[in-house]
């Protein structure tokens, strides 16, 4: 049965963040129906599906029960807010102020680029997010597959115009800084965390650590390896409990010490 007709008559138009009480149900997320259903890790028992028009699909709990958090695969609506949230909560990461060292224009500058980065990644399906009771996105992991796809001609072009428009004359000086990161690499096939984030106010509930372990769960069924870059000795410590192993540490032009770490298949962490 089509309850898309009677669902819409009672909530009224759907849009992303409504929130619906009075008619028994919360949590309404518009997704599209491209979206693979074993990526929406929400437990399913009480919550229902509601095809509607256009290619989407309606995601909602019942309203009597608790609220949780979702983990689920982002969509490119998602894109400015996850962007947003990279932008806030890396601010003063020692790489990220080698890279936009003002002050000033830092976070709208980095949003930019975050954007740039990340929309062929969330059209992938390589970006995980994390919605909180509120359905705010409130932590994305953000993952380069092995073996990336080529840039076509255009996408080279679009890249340069781009980086151009960033950076202008320091775009030798950062291209420098990322060949030589990207030299100290452990040879494909390999994972690369581009980011993990988490909103400063939902830090501590463990939503970083299931998205990780979303991850590490497909990386050992298919023994990947796992790669990430760390300018922060803070988080040293955090990711060696999930089994990381240092490999070595860079400095780029003018810029701060930055480590890498991996993780290979198999390897047992606090998980």
């Amino acid at each position: 049965m089509n309850m898309a007709p009677q669902f819409e008559k009672l909530v009224g138009p759907v849009g992303r963040g409504n929130r619906i009480r009075r008619v028994g149900f919360r949590g309404i997320r518009l997704l599209p129906t491209a979206v693979p259903l074993d990526l929406l890790h929400c437990p399913d028992k009480h919550n229902l599906l509601f095809p509607i028009p256009g290619g989407y699909f309606i995601l909602a709990r019942e309203a009597s029960l608790p609220e949780f958090p979702c983990d689920r695969v982002a969509v490119p609506e998602d894109t400015p807010w996850i962007a947003r949230l990279m932008a806030t909560e890396l601010f003063d990461d020692p790489l990220q102020g080698w890279v936009f060292p003002d002050v000033g224009t830092r976070k709208q500058q980095s949003e930019r680029l975050a954007r740039f980065l990340i929309e062929p990644l969330v059209s992938s399906g390589n970006v995980m997010v994390i919605e909180d009771p509120s359905q705010q996105i409130a932590s994305a992991a953000v993952w380069i597959p092995p073996y990336p796809p080529a840039l076509s001609r255009w996408g080279h072009y679009r890249e340069s115009l781009f980086m151009r428009w960033m950076f202008g004359q320091r775009i030798y000086q950062i291209r420098r800084g990322w060949s030589l990161l990207a030299a100290r690499h452990p040879p494909q096939p390999y994972w690369y965390l581009l980011a993990l984030v988490t909103a400063s106010n939902r830090r501590g509930q463990g939503y970083a650590r299931l998205l990780l372990n979303r991850q590490f769960s497909k990386c050992d069924a298919n023994k990947e390896t796992i790669a990430l870059e760390a300018a922060q000795p803070a988080n040293l410590t955090y990711y060696q409990r999930f089994g990381f192993q240092l490999r070595g540490e860079v400095i780029p032009e003018n810029g701060p010490r930055v480590w890498l770490m991996t993780r290979e298949s198999g390897v047992l962490g606090n998980l």
